[in-house]
């Protein structure tokens, strides 16, 4: 890991295997690995729809949790990608976005492929401008 250590890292893994022994989750390992500031955000979203993000009427949602020091770097990121950077809270939270995986899956197996979320307060549903 020359070069990264401590420095601000975003955890996008995802795991079908147990967790490293003795973490909560996947983005405290990696952050145990680094040392920096860690966010766990972009796992719950599929890859292959990336370049479809623009084109959608609504961002999309990414879940996200974050240290307080990744936490504005992260939201950045998620709008630079065109996404709607939606915080449930500091990274002891990691482990519920990565619990989600699961449901995630079935949703887009019930849809017949890769899906968009959104998450959003009551009139939040506004169309981009062009």
């Amino acid at each position: 890991m020359t070069g990264a250590a401590g420095k601000t890292t975003i955890d996008a893994t995802n795991s079908f295997s147990p967790r490293p022994e003795g973490f909560n989750s996947l983005a405290e390992y990696v952050k145990s690995l680094l040392g920096g500031p860690t966010a766990k955000s972009f796992s719950l979203n599929f890859g292959s729809v990336y370049d479809s993000v623009g084109r959608e009427q609504v961002a999309p949602s990414n879940l996200f949790a974050a240290d307080p020091e990744a936490r504005q770097v992260t939201e950045r990121l998620n709008r630079d990608a065109g996404f709607d950077p939606v915080y449930v809270g500091d990274l002891s939270k990691a482990r519920l976005i990565e619990d989600q995986l699961p449901v995630l899956f079935l949703v887009a197996q019930n849809a017949d492929g890769p899906v968009f979320y959104r998450y959003s307060k009551p009139g939040g549903l506004t169309l981009r401008r062009p």
